[in-house]
């Protein structure tokens, strides 16, 4: 008995060790620097960034969810992870007129 209850403790430090391991940043400090106002297209962005989570003014205004952590910026695929919102605003030949990375939640 006191052989399996070693092995069940050491079972517990293993995986307590391996939760509490350090995860690799997601992110990316350059992730959006290819948005450049009056030269990225709609295409660009879309090839990029994927479907928007929002559009408005008929498709003018699109908004993309993005997190943040110590390696920069990311497209997060969990809702809580959400800490920023990507407004991009296109002029009517779709090249991008201007972008705002406004903070929604975090510190």
């Amino acid at each position: 008995m006191p052989m399996k209850l070693r092995l069940v403790g050491q079972m517990l430090v293993t995986c307590v060790a391996a939760a509490c391991a350090e995860v690799p940043p997601l992110g990316h400090v350059d992730w959006l620097d290819f948005l450049q106002p009056g030269t990225t297209t709609r295409a660009v962005v879309a090839d990029r960034l994927g479907t928007p989570d929002a559009t408005f003014e008929g498709g003018r205004i699109l908004t993309y969810w993005v997190a943040a952590d110590a390696g920069g910026y990311f497209k997060p695929r969990q809702h809580d992870l959400r800490t920023h919102s990507l407004v991009l605003v296109f002029r009517h030949d779709d090249v991008l007129d201007r972008h705002s990375l406004v903070k929604v939640r975090g510190e």
